[in-house]
């Protein structure tokens, strides 16, 4: 059987155009613009338009031009169906209020889940499109319907409150929560512990202890275990972080544990996006450690906070551990604060880190890679907020005040524009910028920090443009001659030290293609 040609595209003038292709080409169709309109038409499925096809063809259902026969009318055109609405997957979350539950909530709602919370108060939940809030509490079995028709469950809930004496007591809390979610006929797929990396068997902490336990209930069933590092970042309005926040912001001085204990953190946000790959990702029976790899001191950590937040600088005091634990002791036992948050704060002081190796595959493979802590503890728009602060450290110090807003925005700019790191100041020489004369390249020759010695260069032409800065620059007419005479011999001896200070590092320096002994 010969093929059969079908032209198409060619407009209605074109009519004798259509003839003289029909004629050089055997077995061709040519359709008009009416057809091609029926033709082509959005369809549903193939079959309405092979049946189209095989009308123009000039078949049984048509003459030799395509036109449908006397008395036959057009095909009509199938509507499409109407679009099916999909139920959104549901997730229940115990501990729905706590710290990272709040957190975890608003993430799983962004990504398209509907979320049943299983908090103590319901009504302390914000009422949210897709969130349904019931009661629950350790000690007592889920409610009814929390759980049908749920695809995971996160189990984030905490004995905050005492209610439960050992373990062994929370363990079977996790067990029934995981056979009731099984018993609704909710087919969930997973079920998520979240653990602490405080966790194991002969842990100091008995909060670490109950953790322990709890996760060995959990891998048991199938379940996943999700071990976090010290959450911290978000609003500091519970949990640990807030604690270690009201410490940062108000404490005169902050005490650094000798030997000081280390710490791997991770932002909470980081934690919540870990947590959503493990609910499609992560393999059951498997324990995951959610941490930054590269552990810091408990005394740093304060201080990065001191500073990212509240833009302070405590003076550290050495505590001896063996007398942090005392009073450690001494305040559970008085009961001023919660057992619960005293044996989280007894458990850092005998806290082991991880290896870095199993932090960096545990966070590969669910796709995480926790920020730094210097970018994690701020807020907002971070990369700005440290070149303002950098402008007016560098103003202040070629300047001598404090340069106006505009000024500092224009050096920031300017610094955007050229260089991809943030800052390049430490954070006492930003809180103190007459240290920066350690550090000046102007000073060294320029060869010390070549980036550094461009962005004083930035910031001098700023501040001699500033108009609170300009009388600096200025030659005055009357000066005392004894006051002058000092300020030059004060800015004489710094010269000297700073050249002497310089001249012993370059010195103690080991020359180039020497080998050291």
């Amino acid at each position: 059987m010969a093929d059969t040609w079908l032209l198409t595209g060619i407009p209605r003038a074109g009519t004798s155009r259509r003839a003289r292709l029909a004629a050089r080409l055997p077995n061709t169709v040519a359709l008009s613009e009416p057809m091609e309109d029926a033709l082509f038409a959005d369809t549903t499925d193939g079959s309405v338009a092979s049946d189209r096809v095989a009308q123009f063809e000039g078949g049984t259902s048509g003459g030799p031009s395509g036109r449908p026969s006397s008395g036959q009318s057009r095909p009509a055109t199938k509507p499409p169906p109407a679009p099916t609405r999909t139920a959104k997957p549901i997730v229940a979350v115990t501990g729905a209020s706590g710290y990272i539950g709040r957190h975890l909530v608003t993430a799983l709602l962004a990504a398209g889940y509907a979320v049943r919370a299983l908090v103590r108060d319901p009504g302390a939940l914000p009422k949210r499109p897709g969130l349904q809030a019931f009661p629950y509490a350790l000690e007592r079995p889920p409610p009814d319907g929390a759980l049908r028709d749920a695809h995971m469950v996160v189990h984030a809930a905490a004995d905050t409150q005492g209610a439960m004496s050992n373990h062994a007591e929370q363990a079977a809390a996790a067990k029934l929560l995981a056979r009731t979610a099984r018993a609704e006929d909710s087919g969930a797929r997973r079920f998520i512990f979240i653990s602490s990396i405080e966790a194991a068997a002969d842990a100091r902490s008995p909060y670490a202890r109950a953790k322990f336990a709890i996760e060995q209930a959990v891998l048991a069933g199938g379940g996943i275990v999700i071990r976090p590092g010290l959450v911290y970042g978000g609003a500091a309005g519970a949990g640990l972080f807030a604690t270690l926040n009201i410490v940062a912001r108000w404490a005169p001085l902050l005490p650094a544990l000798l030997p000081a204990p280390r710490v791997q953190p991770i932002h909470v946000d980081d934690l919540c996006r870990a947590i959503l790959r493990a609910l499609t990702a992560g393999q059951p029976e498997r324990t995951y450690t959610v941490a930054q790899p590269r552990s810091v001191t408990f005394t740093a950590l304060l201080r990065q906070l001191a500073w990212r937040r509240h833009h302070r600088l405590p003076l550290p005091v050495p505590v001896p551990l063996a007398l942090a634990r005392g009073v450690a002791r001494l305040v559970q036992a008085s009961r001023l604060i919660s057992a619960y948050h005293s044996e989280r704060l007894t458990g850092f002081f005998g806290l082991r880190t991880t290896a870095r190796e199993d932090a960096a595959v545990h966070c590969g493979e669910l796709d995480v890679l926790p920020r730094p802590l210097a970018t994690g503890l701020r807020q907002g728009n971070s990369r700005r907020r440290d070149l303002l602060e950098e402008a007016a450290a560098l103003t202040r110090y070629v300047g001598g005040g404090r340069a106006a807003n505009g000024t500092l925005a224009r050096y920031a700019r300017a610094v955007e524009g050229r260089s991809p790191r943030a800052v390049v100041l430490a954070p006492a020489r930003l809180a103190f910028p007459c240290l920066l004369r350690a550090q000046d390249p102007h000073r060294l020759g320029g060869r010390a920090n070549p980036e550094l010695a461009w962005r004083l260069n930035v910031a001098f032409a700023l501040a001699e443009a500033d108009p609170r800065l300009a009388a600096r620059f200025h030659l005055r007419t009357r000066q005392n001659l004894a006051a002058a005479t000092l300020r030059l011999a004060a800015e004489a001896m710094i010269e000297v030290l700073l050249g002497l200070i310089a001249l012993a590092a370059r010195l103690a320096r080991p020359r180039q293609g020497t080998r050291a002994p």
